[in-house]
């Protein structure tokens, strides 16, 4: 059995080449070759007869995507080759508000979330402000919709600040939403694989709004209630992810508010606080799910 781990070809962190030494050592304990290329280095494309060409990755059984680039995903996924995550759950991750879409209507709570208008100009459409403002209170919070780690997300006090932010964001995709006071600079990270609950940690923050631990937040190990681990089990089903972290808040009476939703999180962490070992339990999920199915074209 022959494996491919893929990044970006521009997002090779720290924290990156962590997560694929750990995976790639723990396929190398269940002797399991992988192969560690970036997007860059994969050529995939549709050719003339209108077929897509992939013949790089042809060599190998699987992909474990640790990348976001939906193009070269889908194509991967066309030739044949087993996907992990899917490129769909890949898509459906990589847009907040796709995520958010997605889970509605399915009993899981979220913040309040409104996507901006697309405009092809550089100009704010007054109508929709005004529209938010009905909708929100401030402070509010305004998320690009590409994005991790904590980044690209804004906390607005005053209709100043949210002048300011639509203005310098009306040509980037990003949503408004409901800010969720009682979750200030608190959260939880789970780990889904396979629909199963793995790890967790309760994030936390004194000075930050976001919790999240690239921005300074700190974990600590906490017993994960029922309610929390439904909303994270049900809405990794829905999305279709093989694994996953989910971020889920805490509403005003400690009941779990879905965040987002992240089809390749970072690991080294929770695994420490949880005394999980997050990448062996998703190296041997892929094996095992790779042993039991036969390679077929699409």
């Amino acid at each position: 059995m022959q494996g491919l781990i893929v990044i970006n070809a521009h997002g090779f962190s720290e924290n990156t080449f962590k997560q694929v030494s750990a995976l790639k050592s723990k396929f190398d304990l269940l002797n399991v070759r992988v192969d560690i290329r970036t997007n860059a280095d994969i050529l995939a494309y549709v050719n003339e007869e209108g077929n897509i060409e992939a013949s790089f990755v042809r060599n190998y059984d699987f992909v474990v995507y640790l990348d976001k680039d939906p193009y070269i995903a889908l194509m991967i996924e066309r030739s044949g080759i087993r996907m992990f995550n899917k490129a769909s759950a890949i898509y459906l991750c990589d847009d907040k508000m796709l995520t958010h879409i997605a889970l509605a209507n399915h009993g899981i709570k979220m913040p309040k979330t409104i996507s901006s208008p697309l405009v092809y100009d550089k100009f704010v459409v007054k109508e929709f402000k005004d529209q938010l403002l009905k909708e929100f209170s401030f402070p509010l919070i305004i998320k690009e919709v590409y994005g991790s780690l904590g980044l690209k997300v804004y906390l607005v006090h005053d209709e100043n600040e949210l002048s300011f932010y639509m203005k310098k964001l009306v040509n980037v995709p990003h949503i408004y939403q409901q800010f969720i006071s009682s979750s200030f600079g608190k959260d939880v990270r789970i780990i889904v694989i396979h629909n199963k609950v793995i790890a967790s940690m309760e994030r936390s923050s004194k000075d930050d709004f976001r919790s999240n631990i690239s921005l300074g937040g700190i974990g600590k190990k906490i017993k994960l209630s029922k309610e929390f681990e439904e909303v994270a089990i049900k809405a990794s089903k829905i999305l279709g992810l093989d694994y996953c972290g989910i971020d889920i808040l805490y509403g005003p009476n400690g009941e779990p508010i879905l965040c987002e939703v992240n089809s390749n999180a970072f690991f080294e962490h929770i695994s420490k606080i949880s005394d999980v070992d997050v990448a062996e339990v998703y190296a041997k999920y892929i094996v095992k799910t790779m042993k039991g199915q036969k390679r077929s074209k699409i």
